[in-house]
């Protein structure tokens, strides 16, 4: 009698269309305490593909009391960690509101958000000395002071906080083209 074993390995990757440039990221597990935080990190090029704007995809769980953030940011020291002196730009949602925030000065910008199943499209970019972003789904635009240089982004941070966990997933560019490798 002869034993067979079959081991079969799937993955699924995502691929930015065309370039290297983009990232794909997910923040962490489900947490059943309210305090817990999720963060991963992912590199990104914002070279060729986004010469004027990043198109920015979310999807989460948008709750009351919790927060989901994407933080773009140029990683200095290579640590492959955005320390606060390294980030740049934050688009998110903050317990029931967008927001917008340069990190370097802080300044915020917030519209209204619904709570629910979020999946939006974010634009981000610069426009008369402006830091932009600009939600295609509802046309929401939230603006910040000064401009910030996209092409110098080269990390980004993707941070789920509160509970319900939001589970957030983000990309860049919006689109990808999923594909399957089959070991046997």
């Amino acid at each position: 009698m002869q034993n067979r074993f079959a081991y079969v390995l799937c993955v699924t990757l995502i691929v930015p269309l065309a370039s290297a440039d983009g990232f794909a990221a997910a923040a962490g597990q489900p947490s059943s305490c309210a305090d817990m935080e999720a963060v991963a990190y992912a590199p990104f090029a914002a070279t060729n593909a986004f010469a004027a704007t990043v198109p920015l995809r979310m999807e989460f769980a948008a709750g009351a009391t919790n927060c989901a953030e994407v933080v773009f940011g140029v990683d200095g020291n290579g640590d492959g960690v955005l320390s606060p002196g390294e980030e740049r730009l934050l688009v998110g949602w903050d317990c029931g509101e967008w927001k917008l925030v340069d990190c370097r000065t802080q300044e915020e910008a917030t519209g209204p958000g619904e709570i629910g199943e979020a999946r939006v499209h974010w634009r981000i970019g610069n426009g008369a000395g402006h830091a932009l972003a600009k939600m295609d789904e509802t046309s929401a635009i939230l603006q910040v002071d000064p401009a910030c240089d996209i092409s110098e982004w080269n990390l980004v941070k993707v941070v789920c906080r509160g509970f319900p966990h939001a589970a957030l997933s983000a990309r860049a560019p919006a689109y990808s083209v999923p594909c399957s490798i089959i070991l046997r």
